[in-house]
């Protein structure tokens, strides 16, 4: 669960369940946290990669699985990563 001051749990999906359907209901697919949380999560406003890095690598892992990398961390991080622009000078 995410760390916060409402100890009352709701289920969040790693990724979103309209991404697929397919692993959604395993219980590797959710964290926990509060509905503060679980909203502002839904609507892209909170980052919640620190509050997994060291407690829910199985959760991350089972959506990288699923999802892919860069699929996982654009959901999980509310950014948008792409490959980096290549070096002319290499």
């Amino acid at each position: 669960m995410i760390g916060c001051a409402n100890p009352a749990a709701d289920p969040m999906h790693v990724m979103d369940r309209s991404l697929g359907s397919e692993g959604q209901d395993d219980p590797l697919a959710v964290v926990g946290g509060c509905r503060v949380h679980h909203d502002l999560y839904d609507t892209g406003k909170l980052d919640l990669l620190p509050h997994l890095e060291k407690g829910a690598r199985k959760e991350l892992a089972f959506a990288v699985e699923r999802f892919g990398m860069l699929a996982v961390l654009r959901r999980v991080t509310c950014q948008r990563w792409g490959p980096m622009a290549s070096d002319s000078n290499s």
